[in-house]
């Protein structure tokens, strides 16, 4: 297949071919994009041009965005849509035909297996890490492929071998390396064929351009099963306009002292921080180490060293292995040595740890940065990721939560070059050291109080720890139920001030428990948390440790109660209880709210506001705004107290049970009963609960839930300008905690997707991409 294509030399040598069918009367060539997301200086572009002329057909390129890469969130998918929206301005301006689909509610596959059936040869980006790899060999069962290498200077079908050290690899490829550095990249200048009119794909393709200048892609990635906790990053802007960019500007500013700035992490610009956009293949490393050998010095030869040594020696060593991420790609002296420790250390909890709350004040600002910016600064990520190993026993698995943290947050994770990074914190690329230590064996030391003695700490945590949106915003949250404790917890995190306005006199809203009177707590309201989404089962992970709750089949049981579990979420926030916002109103720049207080009326202003209450108290608060609410909740009335075992049949529309060694009945009546009498004062429930019962009144208390759980709803959240709406009617399922929780997670992150202006991308790309 390959010697049939008249593929010049500098192509072929970065392709793998893949038999598969050959299918009769084939559309078109398929160019799937799926980790160089770009077209200019792409081998994957050209071998797939290349390929459509030699076969004299169209070419498609088909750049999917899944819902099952490894830790799929909102950060990376928004990083994703920001390059589609680039690719589409370049396919469009050389006539090329390109489609994005992005997996989503209505649009879910096996879509590019089907289009392979219609295809001659599927190109794609060279990709050698789970499940890509699973992917490929699923494509290529329908289709002829070629993977192209599109991320390395020196191609892996040249080199391709694991070297246990870098100064090995750089011995084994210096030769290989040096003829390619200073190559410019040939320019292709045939355009293929286009589609021909009646092909429709099997799927609705997104505009990425126009979802983002609409919303940021709020409405898009509502429909995606994503993680929303990961919030976009707003100070990294995704696609090779940036990229390009922020690299120019780099190579003016900082390359020639790059030798000497490198390694201290409070000197933001000491580095190039390109390493996102390199991932993602939004910046071709052909042109990135044409031009620092061009500019040339000393910084440029300790960058070349960077990228043609060690980035390269990881990009190779994934090629050459099976599971790249797997504890048995550690060297076996290392494996050996950590396994053989005496463990002493009883580090925080893995749920701590993830929020940056170890304790260890360098490590914590490192994690934190990680979680609000989605980069960490390379030579303190050798340090945070030693402290894994004398937090948790099992090597294995502390090596797994640190690749978890770095993929799930990071930028550039799930790339060889930083999941090589992490692993050489267990041994992996380096030697063995001596005398063993009690924690790390015999892997080399790296102390976070060390590190921070030589660090300017409080301006390296001046941004690392700096919010996420460029700055604290001020953030009102009326209701202080599940959603809206949630919800700024989740601003808390990420950095912002944070007031929470509830009218009850304590956390609980409709997971309320009360004292029974016998000293034990009777749980009112919910029982359990149902339908929770599997991104809040990871945050839990602690609360089960700790004991706080059990998780069964997606539902959380708390041990004790509900509310215990609100306070524990609710931590450090601040929370007004006894308030009753009464008006909102946006006033120019900012949200307005009066509140109604026992003794007083308070008028607050806020960047931004989330209403968490009840359906129809968010429709009648929000009445005055542009929302549009909609939505209905059924209400819920409980009765207990003392009772003995009742004579007669339990009455229709009663759900009884027991507490306090059966010494007392608590009674739940159904929505319809509830409804009859609704109206009926707590005095007046009782007695009508207790003499339908036949019991005796005496010790008996109500409590009326008139909005008790969503049955209607949009679900999904509602915004406007700066306010949004959330609880269990603007989430899914509807009327769950699961959707209290997922609408909370959706609206944090949909405050980090701002709307994007075609005239950036335009305006970048007619300074930086002249050749386009």
């Amino acid at each position: 297949m390959l010697d049939g294509l008249e593929l010049d030399g500098h192509l072929l040598e970065r392709c793998k071919y893949h038999p598969g069918p050959e299918n009769e009367e084939p559309e078109f060539v398929i160019h799937w994009m799926r980790s160089a997301i770009r077209l200019q200086e792409s081998p994957t572009f050209d071998v797939a041009r290349v390929a459509a002329r030699s076969l004299d057909l169209p070419l498609l390129i088909y750049h999917g965005i899944d819902e099952r890469y490894p830790y799929a969130s909102y950060r990376h998918h928004r990083f994703l849509l920001e390059g589609a929206a680039d690719v589409a301005d370049h396919a469009e301006s050389l006539g090329v035909d390109h489609l994005v689909h992005v997996s989503r509610e209505g649009n879910r596959g096996p879509f590019l297996k089907r289009m392979a059936r219609e295809a001659a040869l599927v190109v794609t980006d060279m990709a050698d890490l789970s499940p890509w790899d699973e992917w490929t060999s699923a494509v290529s069962s329908e289709c002829q492929l070629i993977e192209v290498d599109s991320h390395c200077v020196l191609p892996r079908p040249v080199f391709g071998k694991s070297k246990d050290r870098p100064f090995r690899f750089r011995n084994s490829t210096g030769e290989a390396m040096r003829g390619r550095v200073s190559n410019t990249w040939p320019n292709l200048e045939f355009h293929p064929k286009r589609i021909r009119d009646g092909w429709d794909p099997p799927f609705e393709p997104v505009d990425a351009r126009m979802e983002l200048q609409l919303d940021g892609g709020a409405r898009l990635l509502s429909q995606c099963r994503i993680d929303p906790t990961v919030v976009p990053v707003t100070d990294i802007r995704g696609g090779e306009c940036a990229a390009l960019e922020h690299w120019e500007e780099w190579c003016d500013s900082g390359l020639k002292r790059y030798h000497a700035r490198r390694n201290n992490a409070a000197d933001r610009s000491g580095v190039s921080g390109i390493s996102p956009w390199i991932h993602y293949g939004m910046l071709a490393p052909t042109r990135v180490v044409r031009d620092a050998a061009r500019i040339g010095g000393k910084g440029a030869e300790k960058f070349l060293d960077e990228m043609l040594v060690f980035r390269e020696h990881a990009q190779h060593h994934a090629h050459a292995v099976n599971n790249p991420e797997d504890w048995s790609n550690i060297p076996g002296w290392a494996r050996e040595s950590l396994e053989g420790r005496a463990f002493q250390s009883e580090g925080p909890n893995v749920s701590d740890m993830e929020r940056g709350e170890s304790g260890d004040e360098l490590w914590d600002s490192a994690q934190i940065g990680l979680i609000r910016h989605g980069v960490m600064h390379n030579n303190v990520r050798m340090t945070w990721g030693k402290a894994f190993a004398g937090w948790i026993e099992e090597p294995a698995e502390a090596m797994r939560v640190a690749l978890e943290f770095n993929d799930r947050f990071a930028l550039d994770g799930r790339d060889p070059s930083s999941i090589a990074g992490v692993q050489w914190c267990f041994g992996l690329f380096d030697r063995a050291f001596g005398p063993p230590d009690p924690v790390l064996g015999k892997i080399r030391k790296r102390a976070t109080s060390s590190h921070r003695k030589r660090l300017d700490f409080p301006k390296y945590k001046s941004w690392t720890e700096n919010a996420t949106m460029g700055g604290s915003m001020r953030v009102g949250i009326v209701g202080g139920g599940l959603s809206g404790l949630f919800a700024g917890r989740l601003l808390n995190d990420l950095g912002h001030d944070v007031t929470v306005w509830d009218k009850g006199s304590r956390a609980g809203g409709r997971l309320t428990a009360v004292d029974s009177g016998g000293g034990e707590k009777l749980k009112i309201g919910s029982e359990a948390l149902d339908s929770i989404p599997p991104w809040f089962q990871r945050l839990a992970a602690g609360w089960v440790e700790e004991g706080i709750i059990e998780i069964e089949e997606g539902a959380i049981f708390p041990k004790e109660t509900l509310v215990s579990l609100l306070n524990v979420i609710g931590e450090g926030l601040n929370i007004n209880h006894l308030c009753r916002v009464e008006e909102i109103r946006e006033d120019g720049g900012s949200v307005e709210i009066r509140v109604e207080t026992e003794s007083r009326e308070i008028v607050e202003s806020y960047d931004r506001l989330i209403v968490a209450t009840p359906v129809e108290q968010a429709i009648s608060l929000c009445s005055g705004l542009n929302l549009n609410l909609r939505g209905k909740s059924e209400s819920c009335l409980v009765a207990w107290g003392p009772s003995k075992d009742l004579d007669g049949p339990v009455p229709e529309g009663f759900v009884v049970s027991r507490y306090g060694e059966g010494k007392g009945m608590m009674v739940k009546l159904d929505p319809i009963m509830s409804d009859k009498i609704l109206e009926y004062s707590k005095e007046e429930i009782v007695a009508e609960v207790t003499s339908r019962l036949g019991v005796s009144s005496e010790g008996w208390r109500a409590h009326r839930w008139r909005f008790s759980r969503a049955i209607s709803g949009s679900g999904s959240v509602k915004s406007e300008s700066r306010i949004s709406v959330i609880g269990d009617a603007f989430g899914t399922p509807i009327g769950t905690a699961g959707a209290s929780l997922d609408s909370a997670a959706r609206a944090v992150a949909n405050l980090h997707l701002t709307p994007i202006s075609a005239n950036f991308r335009r305006k970048s790309t007619q300074t930086t991409l002249s050749n386009w």
